[in-house]
């Protein structure tokens, strides 16, 4: 062997081979992920229980006027959370990192105006317009997907689109904290629905309030 195929076969031997960069980078990769994971599980989980530890939420499991719904986004297959804004797009630690409690007062059922529901959410961090505090958007998108989840039982395809939406912001809200929103059906006349509702923080203080009108459709649908 001549002295550079001695040279070039030394090199070789001492310089990791190119599968080994890719299996520690993948390996690396591997840990990244499970951590990020447990660190996340464990802020949800923490999130969690704070919610469940709310007096609000002590209070109307206990008044016999109110019934526990199924969470939030339960209607939705983990298929279509993928392209579902609030139950996709923004959801997550820093985000909207649990589903909503959703409670409706039984009287209203069925009755039209006058149907109640309330909701609590978890308005993470990461949602901001100004620093630390939660985008203007992000509210309105709390309050129409409230306000349509009240008022689209009482209307006739149990289906509908936003015909208007009126909000008025009482003052800025604070991120990485708790809000309930309370929506009631006002009127119902054939395929509209009017409704009003607020969102205020855990003692009380409102961030906003809003009415809207919500027409009833037929399920839309993207066919391409």
């Amino acid at each position: 062997m001549s002295n550079a195929q001695h040279s070039l076969a030394s090199l070789n031997h001492i310089l990791p081979k190119p599968l080994t960069f890719i299996t520690l980078a993948a390996t690396l990769s591997l840990v990244t992920n499970i951590v990020n994971r447990k660190q996340s599980s464990k802020l949800t989980s923490q999130v969690e229980s704070a919610l469940q530890s709310l007096q609000i939420v002590q209070t109307l499991r206990s008044d016999p006027s109110y019934v526990e719904l199924n969470r939030g986004y339960s209607m939705f297959s983990d298929e279509a959370k993928k392209s579902h804004l609030t139950a996709g797009s923004l959801s997550g630690n820093g985000k909207v990192a649990i589903e909503p409690l959703v409670f409706r007062r039984k009287e209203g059922f069925g009755n039209e105006a006058g149907e109640e529901v309330v909701a609590i959410y978890h308005l993470g961090k990461n949602l901001c317009g100004h620093q630390g505090i939660i985008h203007g958007g992000m509210l309105a998108t709390v309050m129409d997907e409230c306000l349509a989840f009240t008022t689209i039982p009482n209307l006739p395809d149990k289906n509908a689109a936003t015909a208007y939406l009126h909000i008025n912001y009482r003052q800025p809200c604070v991120s990485d904290q708790f809000v309930v929103v309370k929506c009631t059906v006002t009127k119902v006349e054939g395929r509209k629905g009017f409704v009003e509702g607020k969102m205020e923080t855990v003692d009380g203080k409102t961030i906003v309030d809003a009415n809207a009108l919500f027409i009833s459709i037929k399920i839309l649908k993207n066919d391409k």
